[in-house]
């Protein structure tokens, strides 16, 4: 099977920093970028995915695994048909079932000038925007984690759409 990894908070600000080309190299996945993505081929499961990723990592966070065909049907879905102008996509993978229950869609601040909207739960993934009104003030990220209680990681879509076509390849 195929799977997307996420890592959460890797390379961020100077914190949990690795080389993530190397670990590609060495895990025989691929590399997108510098914040702990890829996509690993001819896996025989998550939980052997996510031990890999584990025992070969030098640093300790969240890895979530996410299968193929579920990022797939994220992208066919397309949630954000109806964004606000200026509004960034992002999407949060949630490292566990959320343990604090939300009415969405959730903004943040709420009112006229939100920052962050969170549009649901789809499983694990939560799909938002943000948009940048002066100085950020809120990100995605850490407004999923308190509204539901566990840990996750935010890419954007475009981060999101790549990741799933180089899973379609063969």
């Amino acid at each position: 099977m195929n799977f997307a990894v996420f890592l959460r908070g890797a390379n961020v600000g100077g914190a949990r920093v690795f080389k993530p080309a190397a670990l590609a190299r060495e895990l025989g996945v691929e590399n997108i970028g510098a914040a702990g993505t890829f996509v690993a081929r001819n896996r025989p499961s998550a939980a052997a995915v996510k031990k890999e990723f584990a025992d070969a990592l030098p640093i300790e966070t969240e890895i979530i695994v996410v299968a193929a065909a579920e990022i797939a049907a994220l992208v066919k879905r397309e949630p954000f048909r109806k964004l606000p102008p200026g509004a960034k996509p992002v999407v949060t993978f949630l490292a566990a079932k959320p343990k604090l229950k939300t009415s969405f869609p959730l903004d943040v601040p709420k009112g006229p000038k939100w920052e962050v909207r969170l549009l649901g739960t789809e499983g694990a993934f939560v799909p938002g925007c943000y948009r940048v009104l002066g100085k950020l003030g809120h990100y995605p990220n850490e407004v999923v984690e308190k509204a539901l209680g566990v840990p996750a990681t935010t890419r954007s879509w475009g981060t999101v759409v790549k990741v799933s076509e180089l899973l379609e390849k063969p």
